[in-house]
């Protein structure tokens, strides 16, 4: 029970979809040509659209940013010995949230059931329609979680256990180790020091900053996708490996403009949200731990490769406060 407590609340303090080797089809490249180009076209256009390792260095200060995928992959390996020697010379490692951070994650949920079930007031199937009910029940069953357990789930909870496919269910025991963790246990084991970027409980706390109707909006939004979960994330996977963090978030985007039952502009409004909520705000106000850390120094950070790209990334960010970022892949 306490090794599935700590890889929920990894989960939830990740900011990408996680997900394992599973076997499905890469949407992205099914698309159309003229599709597909237009899709890329848009990713690229951000600041630093491509590119999971980058350094960025001014005046004696160097950090060196590795952009992360929460799941575990063989192909992890050859990046970890890259970093290896990154790691060695440094003087500390941020990540989203360090092992003490994932400890106190664990025991919050453990002792405080409402910051992800529903303790007070309906139900998931009294907030949802029958079809959503029995679809999402569906679902969870197929990912071992029972529905009387399910239907006591926030909204939130239950989107982002949808965000992990049933082929990837071992994510939901605590047995898989994405790159995160990986190199927070070679870190340790070296001795380096390590740091969150953030507070233990910020990504507890993410859908207690909306309303609960846009909680159940993104809920919604993980339902249209759920039958196509595996194929989304052998997508997602192929696009982080290929460097296109960007293309990430703008293939996620199009295909939350397929949601039934939402206009093309309630998409864009709740996105707009989603990203300043888990992305763009954390990302600002990493800034402020990092850079003070970071004068005079050798820093590794370890983030989701959502964090990167963008006028708000951390990239931009850096280049903003003065760093010369040269990317390193």
């Amino acid at each position: 029970m306490r090794k599935t407590l700590k890889s929920i609340a990894f989960l939830l303090l990740s900011a990408l979809p996680a997900a394992a080797a599973c076997e499905g089809e890469n949407l992205i490249a099914a698309l159309p040509d003229d599709q597909r180009e237009a899709l890329v076209s848009t990713a690229h256009a951000k600041p630093f659209p491509v590119g999971n390792l980058w350094h960025a260095k001014k005046d004696g200060s160097d950090i060196y940013v590795q952009g992360t995928l929460h799941m575990p992959d063989a192909r992890h390996e050859a990046q970890i010995e890259k970093l290896k020697p990154l790691i060695d010379a440094s003087d500390i490692v941020f990540f989203e949230a360090n092992s003490e951070d994932l400890a106190k994650a664990q025991d919050a949920i453990g002792s405080q059931p409402e910051l992800l079930f529903i303790t007070d007031g309906p139900s998931l199937p009294e907030l949802l329609t029958e079809e959503e009910w029995q679809l999402l029940s569906d679902q969870m069953t197929q990912r071992g979680i029972p529905a009387f357990l399910a239907s006591k789930f926030k909204p939130s909870y239950a989107m982002m256990t949808l965000s992990v496919p049933p082929c990837a269910s071992e994510l939901l025991t605590g047995k898989a180790k994405g790159l995160d963790h990986l190199l927070m246990a070679y870190a340790e084991g070296e001795g380096i020091p390590t740091s969150g970027l953030e507070p233990y409980d910020t990504a507890l706390t993410f859908f207690d900053q909306g309303e609960d109707e846009t909680a159940l909006d993104f809920l919604r939004t993980a339902l249209a996708q759920a039958d196509i979960s595996a194929d989304m994330n052998v997508t997602l996977v192929d696009a982080y490996f290929e460097g296109e963090h960007s293309l990430i978030w703008e293939f996620s985007r199009l295909k939350s403009y397929e949601t039934p039952g939402t206009t093309r502009e309630e998409v864009t409004e709740m996105l707009t949200e989603v990203e300043e909520l888990m992305i763009n705000g954390r990302n600002r106000n990493w800034m402020d731990v990092l850079l003070p850390a970071a004068e005079d120094a050798t820093v590794v950070v370890a983030v989701g490769a959502a964090h990167l790209a963008g006028d708000e990334g951390v990239l931009n960010l850096l280049a903003e406060a003065g760093y010369t970022l040269t990317p390193m892949e």
